[in-house]
């Protein structure tokens, strides 16, 4: 009976950690990566979160800035809680780090360390976004460039 006794006992220390490390976890709906953040929209004195499926899934008040690049110039539909589509698919899935803003309507991209590249056509920002993973942390502070038939100038 001694015998039992002690296995029922490691049995129920067992269950007792296993049901603390199960109820430790935080058990969370996480998305799925490659539909989660994309870029962020400042609109209205608002951030506005926007997936990959360009939709909008959150909305912060501006004082919390502290996401990674902001598009500007798309219109924002308040209502289906989406971003227009005439110019989304200009926008790279990929942007990295050294991008600040990306502006739609005036054609350029700032930086991180404030400089601004001019785009000639809006269709070669994705060839500029690949020219900036590479240079982007080698541009000058405060300069301005133009990138033209894949090249970038120096104004």
């Amino acid at each position: 009976m001694k015998r039992y006794n002690m296995i029922l006992f490691i049995y129920i220390i067992f269950f007792i950690f296993w049901l603390a490390l199960f109820i430790s976890q935080k058990h969370t709906l996480t998305p799925k990566s490659e539909n989660f953040y994309w870029f962020s929209i400042y609109y209205k004195k608002r951030v506005w979160f926007v997936d990959k499926n360009a939709k909008i899934y959150n909305v912060l008040p501006e004082d919390d800035l502290n996401s990674s690049f902001f598009v500007t110039g798309l219109d924002i539909d308040e209502e289906n809680g989406t971003v227009s589509a005439s110019l989304i698919s200009l926008i790279p899935k990929d942007i990295p780090d050294i991008v600040f803003e990306i502006n739609l309507k005036e054609k350029y991209i700032s930086t991180v360390n404030s400089s601004v590249i001019y785009l000639t056509n809006i269709e070669d920002i994705e060839n500029c976004i690949n020219i900036l993973k590479t240079i982007g942390q080698y541009l000058d502070s405060g300069k301005r460039f133009i990138f033209k038939s894949g090249k970038l100038y120096s104004i």
